[in-house]
């Protein structure tokens, strides 16, 4: 019995230093860095400005369907700081359709940046910077979390994602 609360006050000692190391630092940047996207001209696609051989429709398949030009969506970056109970920016504002990339950085102990409805769950490494991405496909306001748990106040630890 005492080796078992001997074990016991070890774990719980480093886990009580663990949760209480604290550093400060800047604060990230929150302005996205907007990459615009790329469109293709006969110019920049030599293969684009062909024409096509007698008898052939130009790529069409010949039912009459042509094929609806996709827009390509814009890549919206960010960096980002995960600190003991708090996401920084807290909220993220994006537009559908948006290629999203966060630059994490972790400034203390193990945390985790979660997102279900984009199917996102990354660990954060403490001291380490760690990119996620995924694509805002869906408007509406989501729920960005820690999903690993960091303390005392992990509950709180959540942000907003607004995609417009």
């Amino acid at each position: 019995m005492k080796n078992y609360m001997l074990i016991l006050g070890i774990i719980s000692v480093f886990l009580i230093s663990a949760c209480s190391q604290q550093t400060e630092s800047a604060p990230a940047a929150t302005e996205p860095k907007i990459i615009a996207p790329v469109e293709k001209t006969a110019e920049s696609s030599p293969a684009a400005a062909e024409t096509p051989a007698p008898g052939d429709s130009g790529g069409d398949s010949g039912n009459g369907e042509e094929k609806a030009a996709v827009p390509a969506s814009n890549v919206k970056e960010f960096g980002m700081t995960a600190r003991k109970w708090e996401f920084e920016p807290s909220t993220i504002t994006v537009n559908e359709g948006d290629r999203v990339i966060l630059n994490i950085k972790n400034e203390d102990v193990a945390h985790g940046f979660a997102i279900f409805e984009f199917d996102v769950n990354e660990r954060l490494p403490p001291g380490k910077t760690t990119k996620v991405e995924f694509t805002a496909d869906k408007k509406g306001e989501y729920i960005f979390f820690c999903s690993v748990q960091c303390g005392k106040g992990h509950g709180d630890m959540k942000g907003k994602l607004i995609v417009k």
